[in-house]
């Protein structure tokens, strides 16, 4: 997991080479005013999804882990608050392969931190 601002994101690219194509979109597109819906960057390898939704609170939020994609969180307009938990603490659960999520509803955040826009 890496916390920081988005004005950083190129000095991740070694972490994936992918980064360095969703750097030129961020910086080609105003994502502050992009309806809802999902952007395709390179086809399902690589894409934007913009959500309007409501903050879960700690208590209603659920871990999810990735096999596959990495997840860059950006807040728009309000602080976030995500919870973090090693994978290794995560018990095995139901993995969706299509949507690549598993949603570990025993687990309980062991840190917890703040995303601001």
């Amino acid at each position: 997991m890496v916390i920081d601002t988005i004005s950083h994101i190129r000095q991740y690219v070694s972490l994936n080479p992918l980064i360095a194509e969703v750097a030129d979109f961020l910086v080609s597109h105003d994502i502050t005013s992009m309806p809802p819906g999902q952007y395709e960057i390179r086809g399902r390898e690589l894409f934007l999804n913009v959500v309007d939704s409501q903050p879960r609170t700690e208590s209603e939020a659920v871990i999810e882990s990735h096999r596959i994609m990495a997840d860059i969180q950006i807040p728009i307009s309000s602080v976030e608050r995500h919870g973090y938990s090693p994978l290794a603490s995560c018990h095995d659960c139901p993995y969706d392969e299509e949507g690549d999520i598993s949603f570990h509803h025993d687990v309980k955040p062991t840190t917890h931190f703040d995303v601001i826009p």
